[in-house]
């Protein structure tokens, strides 16, 4: 399903994207992530930075149809002390539209969750309060 090339670019043929611009990857069964940062994280800093994992079943997350999923889950972080944002967000990854909502927490960090009516696939990204979340969609490139 995924495949990392010499290069360091992180490809997704399944979505018809690749990611540039991480700093590390990680690889994990049905699931794949870039984590993307200034500095290395050490046992005596703060990360600052962020994460995008790409998950290929969204039928684990609550609710029927990509909006109730997002409410969903929004509503579970909401919960759990994060705030809700209001607003939605609209992104063309790779192949598909995409449809994203999120939450912030005290500390200034957004989670933010992908879901597309096209896809199976899903995506969740979370950063750090020096970036936005444009600053992480960016290091997603359609596959040409």
């Amino acid at each position: 399903m995924f495949m990392k090339i010499r290069d360091e670019t992180l490809y997704c043929p399944a979505l018809g994207i690749k990611f540039s611009g991480g700093e590390d990857d990680i690889v994990i069964p049905n699931r794949v992530g870039v984590f993307c940062s200034d500095a290395k994280y050490t046992a005596n800093s703060s990360y600052e930075g962020g994460y995008i994992t790409i998950y290929d079943d969204n039928s684990v997350l609550k609710g029927n149809g990509i909006e109730e999923k997002l409410n969903s889950y929004v509503k579970n972080r909401v919960d759990f002390g994060d705030s809700a944002i209001d607003e939605s967000v609209e992104k063309n990854v790779g192949n598909y539209k995409f449809l994203g909502k999120g939450s912030s927490n005290r500390y200034g960090s957004e989670t933010w969750l992908f879901l597309s009516d096209e896809s199976t696939y899903y995506l969740q990204i979370w950063y750090t309060e020096k970036y936005k979340l444009e600053d992480y969609l960016s290091v997603i490139e359609e596959l040409k």
